[in-house]
């Protein structure tokens, strides 16, 4: 993973521990968080298992890298959830989220959140992989 999304990754789970957590998904500290699971094709960068009984597979991208990195990242959160979805029988659903760092641009990002929506993703967009960077370090 890079370091662009490895600061996204850390930021998601740095504010899950604090207890802020996005209301895009249903998080609470009883939730149970794996990092770079494993699947038959390829990793998903966090998957989170609620207590409901459903999951939230989240594909983190770094937005500094451009919309097409960032929009790519829609694909593989539906593969990763869906894979998720085939492998575990006891979840009731499985969300797709794609959770990204600012391309600098609002009208993109903008662009971003539209294209998630309309493909059934749960947009989950953040600041700066670069500020993300300066304000862990502090934590």
């Amino acid at each position: 993973m890079r370091e662009g999304e490895a600061a996204v990754v850390r930021a998601f789970l740095v504010t899950h521990q604090c207890g802020q957590y996005d209301d895009a998904i249903p998080c609470s500290a009883a939730d149970t968080i794996v990092t770079e699971m494993a699947l038959k094709y390829g990793r998903a960068d966090i998957v989170v298992f609620h207590l409901d009984g459903t999951a939230s597979v989240i594909e983190a991208k770094d937005g500094s890298r451009g919309y097409t990195h960032v929009v790519g990242g829609i694909g593989q959160a539906a593969l990763y959830a869906t894979q998720l979805a085939m492998t575990k029988g006891a979840l009731r659903a499985v969300r797709k989220c794609l959770m990204w760092s600012s391309t600098g641009d609002v009208m993109l990002d903008a662009l971003i959140c539209t294209a998630c929506e309309l493909a059934g993703v749960v947009p989950m967009p953040m600041q700066a992989a670069h500020s993300l960077t300066v304000s862990l370090a502090a934590v």
